[in-house]
């Protein structure tokens, strides 16, 4: 189907839980792999929590799919061990949907980007058919 990729800014930070990347509905029928994350936290920002979260009722919940930890400021990049999927089904109950909430302890700016590719329902083995 198709490369993927999302990113979200705050230029001020927030100590509270704070969705930076909004929610991304995943085509029905379609699998969805999470492969990088990259987290920039600047100046200020220390103890941040980042995580990827997956909702598999449309939207309506939201649970931890991945979570990574910046105990200082600085840039994590990573090509993840193992690609992080997110299936979604064939009605809109069903449907997959991701986002990333960052939480921080001492406020500054950050930065994340989340990209993979999506696969239709009979993609095996990463190929296109």
């Amino acid at each position: 189907m198709g490369n993927f990729s999302r990113f979200g800014f705050d230029a001020v930070g927030n100590a509270g839980a704070t969705v930076i990347i909004a929610a991304v509905a995943v085509p029905l029928n379609t699998r969805l792999m999470v492969t990088d994350l990259e987290v920039a936290a600047r100046t200020t920002s220390q103890n941040t929590r980042v995580s990827l979260q997956r909702s598999v009722d449309g939207g309506a919940t939201f649970f931890n799919q991945l979570n990574v930890e910046l105990p200082a400021n600085g840039t994590l990049h990573t090509a993840l061990a193992s690609p992080v999927p997110f299936v979604s089904g064939a009605a809109a109950a069903t449907q997959a949907q991701v986002r990333v909430e960052f939480q921080q302890g001492t406020i500054g700016p950050i930065g994340v980007t989340i990209a993979g590719r999506t696969f239709g329902p009979r993609q095996q083995s990463g190929q296109d058919l």
